[in-house]
């Protein structure tokens, strides 16, 4: 991210990080209205508990912002768990724009142009890292699935 994005987001997540519950709550919300079918994915979770993992993932992203290393390796492990909580490709588009949706929500006048781009920044560059860990997992429970025929007398 450039130094200006990450600046916008860090003064907004200031404003933001007093009343997390607020904004992940808003969160879901929008995501089961724009996405209907990943409530199926919540069915057994907690949550309450779950805004606050959501509220607790993002501060860890304000925190590395300027630490691609970091970054990655705080967001990959998050995209193989995903995969397994039945996580698809499709969900990406609505989770990023329930995300900005609920920013703007609870941000008002001060969710301005460049705060959009900057959260819409980050959330891609996650988006990507967690798509690829996602797909990695797939990948590997695959390959190891396959059963290799011994060879006797070898």
């Amino acid at each position: 991210m450039s130094p200006e994005s990450a600046a916008a987001v860090r003064a907004s997540w200031e404003t933001l990080r007093p009343d997390l519950d607020a904004l992940t709550d808003v969160f879901y919300h929008r995501l089961f209205a724009l996405a209907p079918e990943t409530l199926g994915l919540f069915a057994h979770v907690d949550l309450a508990e779950q805004r606050r993992k959501l509220g607790r993932m993002l501060q860890e992203l304000v925190r590395v912002l300027d630490d691609p290393g970091a970054l990655v390796d705080e967001v990959a492990p998050s995209g193989r768990r995903h995969v397994g909580y039945g996580a698809r490709d499709a969900h990406y588009e609505p989770v990023g724009v329930a995300l900005l949706q609920a920013l703007e929500a609870r941000l008002g006048d001060a969710f301005t142009p460049a705060v959009r781009e900057a959260w819409r920044e980050l959330y891609g560059l996650v988006a990507a890292v967690m798509r690829r860990a996602g797909a990695r997992a797939v990948d590997h429970r695959a390959s190891s699935s396959i059963i290799t025929p011994r060879v006797i007398g070898r």
